[in-house]
């Protein structure tokens, strides 16, 4: 099998896809989680840009509301989109 190399001298971007649907009791544990990630990513220096695109599927359970709720100062506005759906498309298309 073949291995992945990268070249630990060079920097890169990364963007994290999330889907959502009706996940209004887990937003709290993401909001954790792109907290931690931010932190570890400007700690690397290894990531040149970064994102965090949130894609609601149209949601029901307010989750939209809820991510907007939750994000704080801590956090950087800028590194973090959030898309939502008009209609439940489903997983694919929010990936897509």
């Amino acid at each position: 099998m073949d291995k992945l190399i990268v070249d630990s001298n060079k920097s890169f971007d990364i963007s994290f896809v999330v889907p959502i649907f009706n996940e209004v009791d887990s937003i709290p544990f993401l909001m954790d989680c792109i907290l931690e990630l931010e932190s570890v990513i400007k700690k690397s220096q290894k990531i040149k840009n970064y994102e965090f695109v949130l894609i609601d599927d149209a949601s029901t359970d307010n989750s939209s509301v809820c991510i907007l709720s939750k994000i704080s100062s801590k956090m950087s506005h800028d590194k973090i989109i959030l898309n939502r759906h008009s209609a439940n498309f489903g997983y694919g298309a929010a990936i897509q």
